[in-house]
């Protein structure tokens, strides 16, 4: 192997327009280059992402469903070709569960090492997209479960996001890291947001905007004593008669101008099994934006999130209805609670401090005898 030979395969889930591929492997390559290793990227979905995830989660017929599910099954295949070729590389890093049936036991085979990267708890049915949809959902959650079993299984360093996440790998993995989500403050050190009039804004992806419609009866319930507008940006459009709504297509720009324009940030998460093993990245966006968060209340947020101090939960409509109303009325605690987020942030969930983390990752699986 020459020194321009790629060290690294990244088989991800999406290039750089998937939230989750771009938090957890784009955002951290200028660490990888500046370390002088050489990588390859292998993104299973790429620029057709947004349009591909809103027939998912919002199909128009049976036919669209169907064309979209042949669609996934052909991209799928071309895993086979990734996967043997992973023998060339020195370190193989999955990104989620990529992998159609049988391609897990020919990257144990082939792969000198391997880095699984988890973000989700993917062994668990999603509620939303394929979820929605009983027997397939139960058939995806199922298969994605034993993925999950046989990848930690196979690897040889397992990476997740929070606490809980590892209680769950450590069950099959050789060995867990947790690597809190980090952020770029540069990206959103200079917005200054608008105080007045009070727009409510969410960042999301189409396969969790039902969280959002969840929500916008809460909404138009609140908009009936106190004026207020929604932004939403996520490919995903939504419609009222009650309430002024701001769609936007989700692009870094569009993410950046959108939150000039609100001040407070929707974190709607449901009671499912599934959500509370997931930390939204929503909190970390809108805190270095100064922008408040109204979180949904769940066992994980509130460990690691401090209630009228960073964020503000609700746990019930009650509450949410509540708790909107007192930051709609009081400007100042809006900016109080969003100036701590913003330092909690920069100082413990910085790119930089995540980035030596993974870098540190990587070097320590490379630096070791690939198992025979």
């Amino acid at each position: 192997m020459t020194s321009s030979t790629p060290k690294i395969l990244f088989l991800t889930l999406y290039d750089e327009s998937g939230a989750s591929t771009r938090y957890s492997v784009y955002e951290y390559l200028p660490f990888i280059e500046a370390a002088g290793i050489k990588y390859e990227i292998r993104p299973l979905l790429k620029k057709e992402f947004s349009k591909l995830a809103n027939s998912v989660a919002q199909p128009k017929g049976i036919v669209d469903l169907f064309k979209t599910l042949i669609f996934l099954i052909l991209k799928f295949l071309s895993r086979y070709k990734d996967v043997w070729r992973s023998s060339e590389y020195p370190l193989t890093v999955v990104q989620k569960d990529v992998l159609p049936f049988g391609v897990q036991w020919i990257l144990k085979l082939r792969a000198q090492r391997i880095i699984f990267m988890v973000d989700d708890p993917i062994w668990l049915k999603h509620p939303g997209a394929f979820g929605k949809i009983f027997l397939l959902g139960s058939f995806v959650a199922c298969y994605r479960k034993h993925l999950f079993k046989e990848i930690c299984k196979a690897s040889d360093l397992v990476i997740v996001d929070n606490p809980y996440m590892k209680k769950t790998a450590d069950q099959w993995a050789k060995k867990v890291i947790v690597i809190p989500t980090t952020i770029n403050v540069q990206n959103y050190g200079k917005i200054t947001v608008q105080q007045d009039p009070v727009a409510f804004g969410w960042i999301g992806s189409p396969s969790s905007v039902h969280l959002l419609q969840a929500l916008l009866p809460l909404l138009e319930k609140l908009a009936e004593t106190h004026p207020i507008r929604l932004i939403n940006v996520s490919s995903t459009t939504l419609t009222s008669s009650k309430i002024e709504i701001t769609n936007l297509v989700w692009t870094p720009e569009n993410e950046i101008r959108a939150m000039e324009n609100f001040c407070i940030g929707l974190m709607p998460m449901d009671q499912t099994e599934f959500s509370s093993f997931r930390t939204s990245r929503k909190w970390h966006i809108y805190s270095l934006a100064n922008i408040v968060t109204l979180a949904q209340w769940t066992q994980l947020n509130a460990m690691l999130l401090k209630d009228e101090q960073d964020v503000v939960f609700y746990r019930t409509s009650d509450e949410f209805i509540e708790n909107a109303k007192e930051l709609i009325l009081d400007e100042k605690k809006r900016i109080r609670i969003a100036s701590e987020a913003n330092r909690v942030v920069q100082n413990e969930y910085s790119l930089q401090a995540g980035g030596k983390m993974y870098l540190d990752a990587f070097r320590s699986v490379l630096d070791h005898p690939p198992v025979q």
